[in-house]
C-alpha cells in the first residue's frame, strides 16, 4: 500500500518485526510497561520497532522515549486512512494496560494484540482468544516480553496468530 510503505519512509522504519501501540496515553494504559517491554524486545531481536499512536497525560513518556531511542516513533493521535496505514505496518500490537475498542484495530490490521491481564477489563477483553487471535499474559514483565518474542520469532506461530486476528475483523465492528 502506497500509504503505509510512505509513513514507513516517514517514521525511519528499517526491516524488521514492528509492534505497534494506538491508544490514550494515560496510566491505565501502562505505557511505562509498554515502553520496558519494548526495550526488553528489541534486547531481544536488535531489529524490532515500536510505533505508538495517541495521546493523552504521558505523552511526555512517549515523546522521551523516542527521542532516546530511534526505534521508537512517536507518531501523535492517528484516525482515518492515516490509522490504516499504521495498522497495515504492524507485526503485532502491544497494548499491556486496558484494551477497550482497539482490539478491533487488531483485527482489522491482522496485528494480534499483546495484553497483559492485570485485573482491569473493557468488556472488548472478551474478544481476544488467547492463543488464537491475540495473546493474554500474566501482568509480569518477564512473562509478556517472552510471550512477544517467541511469536516474532516464530513466523509459523506469527502468521497464525495473524489470521486468527483478521478472521475476527469480520465478526466484531463497531
Amino acid at each position: 500500500e502506497r500509504g503505509a510503505e510512505s509513513l514507513r519512509r516517514e517514521f525511519g522504519l528499517k526491516t524488521g518485526p514492528v509492534g505497534l501501540y494506538i491508544g490514550g496515553l494515560y496510566r491505565e494504559k501502562r505505557i511505562d510497561f509498554l515502553l520496558e517491554a519494548a526495550q526488553r524486545i528489541r534486547a531481544a531481536i536488535p531489529d524490532f520497532q515500536l510505533i505508538i499512536g495517541g495521546a493523552g497525560p504521558q505523552q511526555d513518556m512517549v515523546e522521551a522515549a523516542a527521542r532516546e531511542h530511534s526505534w521508537i516513533c512517536y507518531a501523535g493521535p492517528v484516525q482515518g486512512k492515516r490509522k490504516a496505514a499504521v495498522l497495515a505496518l504492524a507485526d503485532i500490537m502491544l497494548n499491556p494496560g486496558v484494551v477497550g475498542l482497539g482490539v478491533l484495530d487488531s483485527f482489522v490490521g491482522g496485528a494480534p494484540m499483546f495484553t497483559a491481564d492485570e485485573g482491569l477489563r473493557s468488556p472488548e477483553i472478551a474478544y481476544l482468544a488467547s492463543g488464537r487471535n491475540g495473546v493474554v499474559t500474566k501482568p509480569d514483565l518477564d512473562v509478556y516480553v517472552d510471550a512477544a518474542v517467541s511469536t516474532l520469532s516464530d513466523p509459523k506461530a506469527l502468521k497464525a496468530l495473524q489470521e486468527g486476528a483478521l478472521a475476527m475483523a469480520s465478526r466484531y465492528t463497531i
